[in-house]
Order: structure tokens, then C-alpha cells, then sequence
């Protein structure tokens, strides 16, 4: 077994059990005892348990997870410390890389979650967020469960999301890696590369007949069922009938325990749902269409809820249009019946998967009682939300996002703009701009049209592209926008002004940023006129306006209070941008120390490859080739690789080939460019045929054709846009033409 480290812990559990009752849980010794093995090597990332409804893949999981809190392993004596263990259940908590990465931040101090924090509201990219929660899991034993994810799966069992690819992709790539256990239904399918990271362990059959038998004698305590007391063989012969399915003795026991009797005995209700094809839907089908009224509106609310829930909670959503219902005899009715399960240690209430989709789908044969339901739900989501003042991180606006969901599911879409409104600048700032992609989404076109979220819907575009769309959504509206006098105008303008500096369209990016600025002066928006600022500045000196964007970075330094690290180190960067584009060399290389600095200190990690960039930038104006290579270097590795950050990973090679290929070193040149190229496919940018040419250019170098180099070069001369932060056109003219 491998040694762990010793660690300071955080919590050592987060999350709620995805199975309760285990102390009636059946031995299966052999599978306990893998899965032991397995998650005990440090090479294990990821073991799927696979099987049937019911068949026990969460009591099982459950079961060997509720030993490791304790650091109690199935397969050995020894003790292996679990440094921390995380239970996500994909249907009550969804999948999504942020609730993945903040729930395994629980699992820290409180110094490494707050880091871990700065690194989600900063790094641009998912992948590389999760690779820096990874790291901090070296060298200790953390397991993350996922239950249930046969629901982000297509039916081939190929992951139906951009979130499960992307933790997957970061799961195998890492050194370091949680290890991660998954109960599905079905098969999770990689490629084949992949597949061998991914052991399957599959619950062909139920328990063993004489663990049924004890099974199924212990769900019948009183022996008022019949069963406790039954022969041995009798039992033996309808857990053979069952398959061994725990989920479906219990269902049968439970239709017995609803009306002893009037039902068909234990032997009838065997034989009728051991002939049907799937014995677990058909037993839970005929045991819903047995319920009452009362039931059947406690069990519709905790399936509209989707999570553990309290008998205080149901009653409270149940009180407005069913003021006289008892709450506590129906959920232990319910019990008895094992329609649903009770979490002892949490107090709180859960239906099975199955369950639960029949009984949404029933919600939602009632639309009137449906809406009733998800209101009420979304009301007791909104009393439970923090204030404004105490947001510091996404986690904050849990209960605003849950509010949300169901106020969509009620069709309440006004009120579900009004919370994209309040939500969605505080989640951009903070890096999860994936959630707010989702609940434009949910929106649906009503995000294009309400001007209230009208820049929401803007921004998930330029951030996330493609940048078309960003045109496409504000370019129409432009006109308008520049008359009206509002925050959502400015700020859908600012969106416009950036996309369009972005594709080069630098002159009506110009117009509208100064606009938009003007706008935010007038709201008194001190942080936004700031960043429409910066926007601005950088569009005048990509465009080679160097007084003007001169002027922006003055009017920045003596408008506006920049008393935090961040901001200044945000002045510093544009004012390198500025020097640059006034081939100022050495105030630039000042200003871009000077950025760095700030951004270090502020832990702004996403800016840093930008400024190390234009600080190579700096030298190789002056001719300081060696300088200049270590810059680019450093940005393409730490600002670029190491975050993930394809782009300016591809703008760092890319100049990096042209100093390389100013001081004649045509085989690091071509390596420089052929790595650009990649970064630039990725990104999908356009600057990837500069680095073809730059390519082809080192390529004929070192196979000693000049002509064809002075071809490549003056074409990569005259190709160069606009754009401060790529290769001074001067200095390849200087060093490979004129030579």
C-alpha cells in the first residue's frame, strides 16, 4: 500500500452521503476489498462502478467511502490516512467544474482555499484551475465521488459535456490527481488513449442468495409481513426470481407493508415482477400508482427539490395550498414503503434516481401544481441568499443560482431576469463565466431582448466566443445603445468596443469605448469607466495612436483612485503597451517590471504572460536578442502553458521565432514558430498563419535558401496587424532584410 503524506486539513468530509441506512448494507466483501485496492494505489484516477437500477452501485460506493472517513480500508489492516474525501452526486448537485472545485476547497485550510479561490476568479482557463486544486493534493490520498453520472452521458457513455471532458482531460494529465470513484449506469467511454485510465468494475448480479435471504428477512423486523419467518428455500427462490436487487426486495416488501391484506402474497408479487424486463421500474411504477393524494404531493416535492431535505422544509413548501396536510406521518408511511430514505445523522429526507424521474415527469403532467411547487421552492432559495456586501466568492450566490433554476422550471423568466441582472457581473469578475453562460442559455432568447441582462449575454460572448456572435447580438442595437442613458447600455457598448479592437477594428473601437467611458462617467461607475479605459488606451496604441492612448493612461493616473495592486498594475501594463507602440524601449520595460510587481502581489495570474511578453518586446527593440528570448520564454511558460492561456502562449512563441530568426538561429526559430502554430490552432486565432509564415521562414533558413527567407520574412512584415503585442515590424526589417 503507498505511504501518504501527513497533511493539515481543512474538512475531512464534504458533502452529503449518496446512500443512507448502511448499517442494513449486505457484505459484498470481494467488491469492497477491490475497490480498497484500487483507490489505496497513488496510480488510481478513476474507477467506475457500473450496473443496473437498484442493483446497489451508491450503497456499495457509500458503504467502502463510509470506512475511509474513518481511515478504515476494506482490503487491508493497515491504516492509510485519507486526507480528504468529497461526495457530489451528479443528479442532486449537477456536474459542473465549479461546484467539483469548490467543494474540494472545503477540503483545505483556510489559506490554500482562499488561494484556491484567487486562482478560480483568475486564470482564465477551467483546465488549468483544476490542475492547481490538483496540486495541492500531491503526495496525500483525496477522493472525490460521483454518483450518478450516467446523467451527463450520452447514451454511448461518451461524456455529454464540456465540463466533464475538461475534468477528465485534467484528471489524466495531472501529476498530481484526486482519485476518483463514478457509479453510472452506464459505461463511461473514453478514447482510446484514455481508456486505460479508466477501470470499470460492473455489477453484473445482485447479493449472493444467502446475503438476499438475510436481506430480506431483516426488512421485515416484526415479522408482520410473513417474510422474517419464511423458509429458507422459499427466500432463496424469490431472490433468484429478483436477481439479487436490493432496491427491488425492498420495493416488494414495501408493497406488502402498504396493504397486507388486500395485496397478492410475497410468492405473487415475485413471480408477476420477476417476468417483466426492467423489475425495479415496473415494482416502483405500480407503487406510485398506489399512492394518495397526500403522498404523492410530499414525494412530487422532494423530487422538485433535488436534494436532502427536511421534514421542516416540506412542510414549509407545502404550507400555501396544503395548509392541513401532516407532514411527518407521510414522509414515515413513505419510509416503511422505502419510496424514500432517511439520512439519520442529517435529518433530512431523499428519493431514489428512478423515483424521482417518475415522479417529475408526473409534476409536470400538472402544470398549475408544478409552478406552485417551484415558486414556493424558489422563495425559500431567495430568504437563504447572502447580501451583496459579503459576496467574496461564487459559493456566495449559491442560493441566488438555485433560485434561479426554479424560477425557470416555474416559468417565471421575469424573475429569473431580474436575478441574471444581480448575479452575473459579480460571477464574470470571479471567473465563472460558464455559469452565466448557462443561465443566458436557460433564458433563451429573453436575453437578447431585456436590456437588464442584455450585457450578460454580451460578455459570456466575448469572453467565450466566438466573437461573431458578440457582433451579431450588439451591432444591430449599436445606434440605440449610444443614446440611452444607462448601465446596460454603457456596458454592452464597452463589449462592442472590445470585440471590435479584438478583430482590428480599431477605429470604430475607438468611438464606441470613448462612449461607453463617457457614459460610466456620468453613472459615476468608477470601476467600469476604469476598464473601459484600459480597453481604450489599448485599442489607440495597437492602432499606433500613441498620444492618444498617452493621454487615456493620464487620464486614468489622475481621474481615478488606484489604491490596490490590481489596478495599478493594470495602469503599468497599458503604459507598456503605450511605450511600445512609441518604440519607447526602455520606459516600456520599466512600466512592464513595474506591472508584473503589482499583478504578482494581487495574484492576478492570467495578465502576467501579457506583460512578460511586451517586456521581450522591450529588448528586442534594443536589440537585446538574449533578454528579449527569456521574456518570451517565461510568457509562453508561465503566462501561457501553465495556465492554459493558448493565445498568448501562441503571441509569446511567435515573437520568441522572431528574435530567433533576427539573430539567424533558424532551427530554434522553427521549433518557436512550429509551437506557435499549435498554441494559435487551439485558440483558433488568425495569427496562426503569421507563424506559419514565420515557420516556412526557418525552414528555408536552415536549409540555407535566402532568397526564399527575405520572401517569407517581408510577407510576415506586411501581414503583421495591428496589434502592440506582437513583433516590432522594424526589427525583422532591420535584421533579416537589410543584412
Amino acid at each position: 500500500m503507498d505511504q501518504a503524506r501527513p497533511v493539515q486539513l481543512g474538512n475531512k468530509v464534504v458533502g452529503s452521503r449518496v446512500s443512507f441506512n448502511l448499517d442494513g448494507f449486505r457484505d459484498r466483501k470481494s467488491y469492497r476489498e477491490e475497490i480498497g485496492r484500487v483507490l489505496a494505489s497513488h496510480q488510481a484516477r478513476l474507477l467506475t462502478l457500473v450496473g443496473r437500477r437498484g442493483i446497489g452501485k451508491s450503497a456499495l460506493a457509500a458503504r467502502v467511502l463510509a470506512g475511509l472517513e474513518k481511515d478504515v480500508w476494506p482490503h487491508t489492516d493497515e491504516r492509510l490516512p485519507v486526507a480528504g474525501l468529497a461526495y457530489i452526486s451528479v443528479r442532486r448537485d449537477g456536474f459542473s467544474l465549479e461546484t467539483i472545485y469548490f467543494n474540494c476547497t472545503r477540503l483545505f485550510t483556510a489559506d490554500t482555499a482562499a488561494r484556491l479561490r484567487t486562482y478560480w476568479s483568475h486564470l482564465p482557463g477551467t483546465i488549468e484551475k483544476l490542475q492547481r486544486l490538483f496540486d495541492e493534493m500531491a503526495g496525500a490520498v483525496y477522493i472525490v465521488l460521483l454518483d450518478n453520472l450516467e446523467d451527463v452521458l450520452t447514451d454511448e457513455g461518451r461524456p455529454a459535456s464540456t465540463d466533464l471532458s475538461e475534468f477528465l482531460d485534467a484528471l489524466f494529465r495531472s501529476d498530481a490527481h484526486p482519485r476518483v470513484l463514478v457509479t453510472s449506469r452506464i459505461p463511461l467511454r473514453l478514447e482510446s488513449g484514455l481508456q486505460r485510465n479508466n477501470l470499470i468494475m460492473s455489477l453484473d448480479d445482485g447479493l449472493p442468495t444467502d446475503e438476499a435471504v438475510e436481506f430480506m428477512r431483516e426488512l421485515d423486523p416484526n415479522a408482520t409481513l410473513g417474510i422474517r419467518d419464511a423458509s429458507e428455500q422459499k427466500l432463496a427462490a424469490a431472490a433468484e426470481k429478483l436477481h439479487g436487487v436490493p432496491r427491488a426486495m425492498e420495493l416488494v416488501v414495501g408493497a406488502l407493508e402498504h396493504d397486507y391484506l388486500t395485496l397478492p402474497s410475497f410468492d405473487e408479487l415475485v413471480n408477476n415482477f420477476a417476468e417483466r424486463p426492467d423489475i425495479v421500474a415496473g415494482l416502483v411504477h405500480d407503487q406510485h400508482e398506489t399512492l394518495n393524494d397526500d403522498e404523492t404531493l410530499v414525494l412530487m416535492t422532494l423530487s422538485a427539490r433535488r436534494r436532502p431535505t427536511s421534514t421542516e422544509t416540506v412542510e414549509w413548501t407545502l404550507k400555501p395550498f396544503a395548509p392541513h396536510l401532516d407532514v411527518p406521518p407521510v414522509l414515515s408511511a413513505l419510509a416503511r414503503r422505502h419510496l424514500v430514505s432517511f439520512d439519520r445523522r442529517e435529518r433530512v429526507w431523499e428519493l431514489h434516481p428512478l423515483d424521482s424521474d417518475l415522479l417529475d415527469a408526473r409534476l409536470r403532467g400538472d402544470p398549475e401544481l408544478h409552478n406552485k411547487v417551484h415558486r414556493r421552492i424558489a422563495e425559500w432559495h431567495s430568504a437563504r441568499q447572502v447580501k451583496p456586501s459579503e459576496w467574496t466568492s461564487p459559493e456566495d450566490l449559491n442560493a441566488h443560482r438555485r433560485e434561479f433554476d426554479h424560477r425557470i422550471r416555474a416559468g417565471d423568466l421575469s424573475e429569473g431576469t431580474s436575478i441574471l441582472a444581480r448575479v452575473w457581473q459579480f460571477l464574470v469578475w470571479h471567473g465563472s463565466v460558464r455559469s452565466v453562460s448557462q443561465m443566458v442559455d436557460d433564458l433563451g432568447p429573453i436575453a437578447a431582448r431585456e436590456r437588464v441582462v442584455l450585457p450578460a449575454a454580451a460578455f459570456v460572448r466575448l469572453i467565450e466566443g466566438p466573437e461573431s456572435e458578440c457582433i451579431a447580438l450588439l451591432e444591430p442595437l449599436r445606434a440605440e445603445l449610444e443614446v440611452e442613458e444607462s448601465r446596460e447600455a454603457a456596458q454592452a457598448l464597452m463589449a462592442l468596443g472590445d470585440v471590435y479592437r479584438r478583430m482590428y477594428r480599431l477605429a470604430e473601437a475607438a468611438v464606441v469605448l470613448r462612449v461607453a467611458a463617457t457614459k460610466f462617467g456620468r453613472l459615476g461607475d468608477v470601476r467600469w469607466r476604469f476598464h473601459t479605459l484600459l480597453v481604450l488606451g489599448l485599442a489607440h496604441a495597437s492602432g499606433g495612436e500613441v498620444a492618444e492612448a498617452g493621454d487615456i493612461s493620464e487620464t486614468i493616473g489622475s481621474e481615478l483612485e488606484l489604491n490596490n495592486d490590481e489596478s495599478l498594475g493594470r495602469l503599468h501594463d497599458l503604459r507598456e503597451m503605450v511605450a511600445i507602440a512609441g518604440e519607447q524601449w526602455a520606459e516600456a520595460y520599466e512600466h512592464g517590471a513595474s506591472a508584473a510587481a503589482h499583478y504578482e502581489r494581487a495574484g492576478v495570474l492570467e495578465a502576467l504572460g501579457y506583460v512578460y511578453n511586451g517586456m521581450g518586446l522591450a529588448r528586442l527593440g534594443e536589440g537585446a536578442f538574449d533578454d528579449a528570448i527569456y521574456w518570451f520564454t517565461r510568457g509562453s511558460q508561465e503566462g501561457g502553458i501553465a495556465i492554459g492561456d493558448s493565445r498568448i502562449e501562441g503571441l509569446c512563441l511567435l515573437n520568441l521565432a522572431c528574435a530567433h530568426l533576427s539573430e539567424r538561429d533558424y532551427d530554434a526559430a522553427a521549433v518557436a514558430a512550429g509551437s506557435a502554430r499549435r498554441a494559435f490552432a487551439v485558440y483558433g486565432s488568425e495569427e496562426a498563419e503569421l507563424a506559419e509564415l514565420a515557420l516556412n521562414a526557418s525552414i528555408a533558413g536552415s536549409s540555407g535558401d535566402d532568397r526564399a527567407v527575405r520572401q517569407h520574412v517581408q510577407t510576415l512584415v506586411r501581414s503583421r496587424p495591428p496589434n502592440v503585442d506582437l513583433y516590432p515590424a522594424q526589427v525583422l526589417e532591420t535584421n533579416c532584410l537589410a543584412k
